[in-house]
């Protein structure tokens, strides 16, 4: 109940936010009217409703109707038309909003398509919703007049958008990620670049009081929002730009900054154009910025290199060097570094051709050195390579300097040609036999067409159907007097296998045979039919054999079937063919299951390999009887054991035919053999144990571990130490080494707990079946078998001696096995106390104690079970303990990463060998830092050369191997680079290039490498702007910049390029290295911007920014030049009478052509600006004198009033045009404008079609 409450009481919540905020939003937008006290040019609730919808949910649309019509009651108008306004007003960003959620739209704007999409859906589509409906309502309502409701729709749409993009933005890319952008030092510098921006923007709007829309300041701000916009993201960007608008509009609202102007109106336009400029240029940079970032990000992803060797040979000073593939080129850089060399290391039959190849490209006879050959590999013998090179460097008289060149392996190739021409030959040799087969087959061979029409047929077919040789050739086979073959071949037409055995009348001496036939179809590579083929056979004689062989086969069988052993026949390929009853008894199965198996299936595992052997001794002919004992696993999975009698049964050609095999059950037997077998094993085991004395401690405990369970057949033996509840593994040996000397357990969770309760041997061969099947041990590790016995050191109990299994003993443990393990445990208490002394004498020892602990490295000493003697605070510090005993107390094997362990007791038991090794491997200390150690163990002897113990010296290498981790990780950089390398020598000539600078140029990068960048697009560039980066690198180490370039297919491309070079340790220039991205996108886009920016949408006239900068420069060149500008502001006469009539198409169209006849009437040098509307302003420099001022004027005037045909008709229109003259009038840019607009009014003032001169 209370989850289903939550969401409401949320939505209650942001429904009142944003009912309150719409309403505020619109109070404020409402303080500046535009038309009446209905329209603005900026409406912020646009944003607030954009930010809701798309934010929250569109459920809340409700609370903008309430907020839309509050606002609308609150300005006087009636419930009706504030009920209309509202309606429209909520119906432009839902459906807005609507559209935008449909369309996937990332609120945060974090794409060039989703600003798009928000200026497209919201900005111009839904906010001309609301613009449509509230200038209707107004028109119905008798606000507007016909006359204003295209001007109204303008302005209204104009608010809308202003408030949907500056105040909409902001919202829509506020989340929880801006606290993390805005937080450290990077939110101090954004809060002071901010703060920066508001100082100079007070200085603008409120500082500057008379400043104008051309003041140098006045675009600082967009700098500041630029970089706000770059460090911070959309949000701050966009906020920014926010506060720069609000500042803007209180000012110019109060009659401050660049915008004030005596028409309000006129100064919101400007404004407006202020505020989306700094709004759309912000979110468009911040969102270019974040793809390039997220361009940049994949620098590091993929792997690729290229497995090509690389030559280059000094011709003066016979040096070769190589790069490149390194199994390629190791095969000749170490003998190959002159050419001698190189010659030499050629195999003899491949060298003269070489020499002469490469001679003959020397003197200039060849464009290209090509050359295959053969050298000798390291470990297959001789390698072939293909070498392609070329002059790349001569001197004046031509004479070769230097030469470079590729190396491929291309042995495979050449063995596969090899193989080609081996497979060809063998295929002839195979036609050849085939066709020597067919001719003297045993068996008869037909062909026939599909008409059953004989094509052809072998000597041995002629011969069995008893016809004279050469007759069957198109015979048809219909004519045959026996017909009971023709069904068969019938069905080979059809495409089926067919068979026929039976007797057969020969057509020529009507003979009785019997005869065996395959038929087969013979298919076209298309798979048709062409006909058919039949193999025939006489098998009459056979038959008669057969029928005289199933009497005796009837006789044998009764033998067979009665016999008092096991008698079965085998097949060659050990397969049961025939089995007695009595063999069954004895395996358990089925004769039907019996028939369905080998006799592998049924021998032992450990027997199979045996078993095998004897039979290919049966098939090669050594043997032809055998006799053997060996373990058959019976059905229901029991071991027993057979004595088998076998012999080789041979065919009348004497080839293997099957095996006959005697079997005899003699279980009961080996048992018995068994029992006296391993009695004897327990003395000698006891025998071996007792003879270990003489080795360490846990060697001794090892071998007796494996003698024991080896006796015992059990998988896992331990000798542990029991203190308290703690079982400690002393030593141990299981599968795959799982336990460890040092591991601990619960003593309770061991079965050693039974046996130290009993203080006796406990003997248990299958636990699950035993009183102790709910033990812990069990139920954890599920241990079938054990036998364990207390082991006491001196008459103390120290711990047990134990073995087990997860399997079941084979047999029940007995009284012997018993007292075997009793025994053994007598011996490992005697071996402990011997080993115990020998540790008290060990650690009395300190004579190094000194040395070791001032060792900057770590200096160690162990004993030969792996416990630490000594060891310095360098090595205590590298495990991170304080102390020997807490090293111990771990286990210094414990400390070694698990894949290095192995190898770690290994070096260590090499030093008790009497070895010296070094070995690298990792730690990881007691608290838990990972660190890289180098290790040198040597034995440490006693004064009798006795290895006592390991002397480790062992430094810290972590440092270095993070440095080598990290060239790894930066060689990878190069080919998974999403933007353009390339890699020259010295010759600035290019040795190595990445994919991607093949993808951006269209050159392959065999068509690029031994080139020189510049080389590759000379055509466009020369060679000077190349030079210029060489000589910037050769002077300051690198080059930055952006220039045109060509790709093959010779489209253009900007590129964004960084040049850098590697130098030698002299200060040599070794290499260049370049990277670039193409950013011909990104320029355009720019450029487009910026024209947008100067220059009118409609008439492609310059806009009032372009007119005033270009005023600025006119008014400073006719100082210089001591001549006079005039500034002409042209109003056109009619201009609304031809819009109301015809449409405003027809206006625009008149605008047009209007802009065309003022550009086609004033001189090159002059300006034709329009302002909006049909307003224009003309710059006309360089005039001498009012009389030259009045020709140019006049030509204006009576251009402008040809008439103009639109739609058919015929339109006339005239000009009123105000002049103000400089330096008569000797005013700024922006006073000169505005004394030519008044002395405009003073012409239409006057009757229209005619100019005024401005006069004080």
């Amino acid at each position: 109940m209370m989850s289903a409450l939550r969401p409401n009481r949320i939505w209650l919540l942001q429904f009142t936010l944003v009912c309150l905020a719409y309403y505020v939003g619109g109070r404020v937008g409402l303080s500046v009217p535009y038309v009446g006290s209905f329209i603005t040019l900026i409406w912020p609730p646009t944003g607030i409703a954009m930010a809701a919808l798309l934010c929250w949910r569109l459920s809340l649309w409700p609370a903008i109707w309430i907020g839309a019509f509050l606002v609308n009651l609150h300005i006087g108008s009636g419930i009706g038309l504030a009920f209309s306004i509202a309606c429209g007003n909520t119906l432009g960003p839902l459906v807005a909003a609507w559209l935008l959620r449909r369309l996937s739209l990332d609120r945060t704007l974090a794409k060039r398509r989703d600003l798009m999409l928000y200026l497209g859906v919201a900005v111009f589509g839904g906010m001309a919703i609301n613009a449509t409906n509230g200038v209707i309502q107004l028109w119905l309502a008798g606000v507007l007049e016909a006359s204003a409701v295209w001007e109204a729709w303008i302005t209204w749409w104009f608010g809308d958008a202003m408030g949907a993009l500056v105040l909409g933005v902001p919202l829509l890319t506020a989340n929880r990620d801006v606290r993390r952008q805005v937080s450290g030092t990077r939110g101090l510098e954004l809060g002071c670049v901010l703060l920066l921006m508001l100082m100079v923007s007070v200085m603008i709007f409120v500082g500057q009081g008379d400043a104008s829309p051309a003041h140098p300041l006045l675009y600082v701000p967009f700098l500041l929002i630029c970089w706000l916009a770059i460090r911070g993201g959309a949000w701050v960007g966009s906020t920014a730009a926010l506060l720069l608008s609000a500042l803007a509009v209180w000012s110019t609202a109060n009659g401050l900054g660049p915008f004030q102007a005596e028409d309000i109106h006129f100064s919101l336009a400007m404004l407006w154009g202020y505020m989306a400029t700094a709004t759309i240029i912000t979110v468009l940079l911040t969102i270019m910025v974040g793809e390039l970032r997220s361009s940049e990000s994949r620098l590091a992803l993929a792997t690729v290199g290229a497995e090509l060797g690389m030559w280059e040979w000094d011709v003066v000073a016979d040096s070769i060097s190589y790069i490149g593939d390194q199994d390629t080129i190791a095969l000749l850089k170490d003998e190959g570094a002159t050419r001698c060399g190189w010659l030499a290391s050629v195999h003899p039959g491949d060298s003269d051709e070489l020499q002469a190849l490469l001679d003959s490209h020397l003197a200039g006879k060849t464009e290209l050195f090509e050359a295959t050959f053969r050298v000798q590999g390291a470990r297959q013998g001789w390698i072939w390579l293909l070498s392609r090179g070329q002059v790349v460097d001569r001197n004046a008289q031509g004479v070769p300097l230097k030469m470079a060149g590729t190396l491929v392996d291309i042995t495979d190739r050449k063995l596969n040609e090899q193989e080609l021409r081996s497979s060809e030959q063998r295929r002839r040799q195979s036609e050849e036999r085939y066709r020597l087969l067919l001719n003297n087959s045993p068996v008869g061979i037909l062909h026939y067409s599909r008409d059953l029409i004989v094509t052809y047929a072998n000597a041995r077919f002629e011969e069995i159907v008893r016809v004279p040789r050469g007759h069957m050739h198109g015979f048809d086979c219909n004519a045959l007097k026996d017909k009971s073959v023709l069904p068969a071949l019938g069905r080979a037409l059809e495409g089926e296998d067919a068979h026929y055995n039976g007797p057969y009348v020969t057509t020529f001496g009507c003979e009785h045979l019997w005869i065996s036939m395959e038929c087969a179809p013979v298919r076209n590579d298309e798979g048709g039919i062409l006909g058919g083929i039949a193999i025939i056979e006489d098998i009459t004689e056979r038959m008669r054999i057969e029928a005289a062989l199933s009497e005796s086969e009837r006789r044998f069988r009764a033998t067979f079937e009665q016999a008092a052993v096991g008698v079965a026949n085998v097949g060659l390929d050990g397969c049961w063919l025939r089995v007695n009853e009595r063999l069954c008894d004895i395996v358990g199965y089925s004769r039907e299951e019996m028939l369905g198996l080998s006799f592998q299936h049924l021998t032992h595992v450990d027997d199979r390999a045996s078993s095998w052997s004897c039979l290919q001794r049966f098939l090669a002919g050594e043997i032809d009887h055998w006799q053997m004992e060996k373990r058959y696993l019976r059905k229901n999975g029991e071991v027993i054991w057979v004595a088998l009698t076998i012999s080789l049964l041979r065919n009348s050609s004497g080839e293997p035919d099957y095996f006959i095999t005697v079997i005899e059950d003699i279980s009961d037997r080996k048992r018995i053999e068994e029992h006296e077998r391993r009695q004897r094993q327990g003395l000698a085991a006891l025998n071996e144990i007792a003879a270990l004395s003489h080795l360490p401690l846990s060697e001794q405990l090892k071998k007796a571990l494996s003698i024991v369970a080896a006796q015992l057949d059990l998988e896992f033996g331990i000798v542990s130490h029991i203190s308290a509840d703690t079982y400690t593994v002393v030593e141990a040996i299981s599968p795959e080494d799982m336990l460890k000397p040092g591991q601990r357990f619960s003593v309770h969770e061991t079965y050693c707990e039974i046996t130290l309760r009993q203080s006796n041997v406990v003997a248990i061969s299958e636990m699950g079946v035993s009183p102790f099947l709910s033990h812990p041990c069990y139920e954890a590790f599920r241990l079938e078998a054990y036998i364990g016995a207390p082991v006491r050191v001196a008459g103390k109990v120290y711990g047990t001696v134990n073995f087990s299994s997860a399997k079941p003993c084979a047999r029940p443990f007995d009284e012997a096995d018993k007292e075997f393990v009793r025994l053994l445990a007598s011996w490992v208490g005697s071996a402990l106390e011997r080993n115990q002394a020998r540790t008290q004498l060990a650690e009395s020892e300190a004579r190094l104690q000194t040395i070791i602990e001032n060792e900057p490295e770590c200096v160690k000493v162990l004993d030969a079970e792996g416990y630490l003697l000594q060891m310095n605070r360098a090595g205590l510090d590298m495990l991170e303990v304080a102390t020997v005993e807490e090293a111990n107390e771990v286990g210094v094997i414990n400390f070694v990463a698990p894949e290095y362990r192995g190898a770690f007791e290994e070096v260590n038991n090499a030093a008790f060998s009497g070895a010296t090794q070094m070995f690298e491997f990792k730690v990881v200390g007691k608290k838990g830092r990972e660190r890289w150690l180098d290790t040198h163990v040597a034995p440490l002897k006693d004064a009798d050369g006795q290895v006592v113990a390991a002397l480790s010296v062992t430094r810290d290498i972590t440092a270095r191997k993070e440095s080598e981790a990290k060239l790894k990780a930066a060689a990878s950089v190069f080919s998974h680079a999403h933007e353009g390398i390339m890699i020259c020598d010295s010759d600035r000539r290019l040795i190595d290039v990445n994919p991607t600078y093949t993808e951006i140029t269209g050159f392959s990068r065999a068509e690029v490498l031994g080139k020189t960048p510049d080389v590759l697009t000379e055509d466009y560039h020369g060679g000077s702007r190349y030079q210029e980066m060489i000589d910037a690198i050769a002077s300051k180490g690198q080059w930055k910049g952006e220039f045109w370039s060509r790709r093959k297919d010779g489209t253009e491309y900007l590129q964004r390029l960084t040049l850098s070079c590697v130098r030698e340790s002299d200060g040599q220039i070794k290499q260049y290295i370049g990277t670039f991205a193409d950013i011909t996108l990104l320029k355009r886009q720019q450029e487009r911007l910026e024209y947008l920016a100067h220059y009118d949408a409609l008439t492609q006239l310059p806009n009032r920014a372009l007119l005033s900068d270009r005023l600025v420069q006119a008014l400073a060149q006719a100082k210089r030049n001591q001549t006079e500008v005039a500034v002409c502001y042209l109003d056109l006469d009619g201009f609304k009478a031809v819009n109301d009539a015809l449409g405003h198409d027809a206006g625009d169209t008149l605008l047009i052509e209007i802009a065309r006849r003022l550009q086609n009437v004033v001189r090159g040098g002059d300006t034709v600006a329009r302002l909006g509307g049909d307003e224009f302003v003309l710059l006309l420099i360089g005039i001498r004198g009012e009389a030259e001022c009045d020709v140019a004027i006049n030509r204006i005037l009576q251009e402008i009033t040809r008439p103009v045909l639109i739609k058919g008709k015929s339109c006339s229109v005239s000009g009123s045009i105000g002049i103000a003259l400089y330096p008569i009038d000797d005013s700024d840019a922006d006073t000169l404008i505005r004394h030519a607009d008044q002395a405009m009014y003073a012409a239409k003032q006057a009757g229209k079609n005619r100019y005024t001169l401005y006069s004080a």
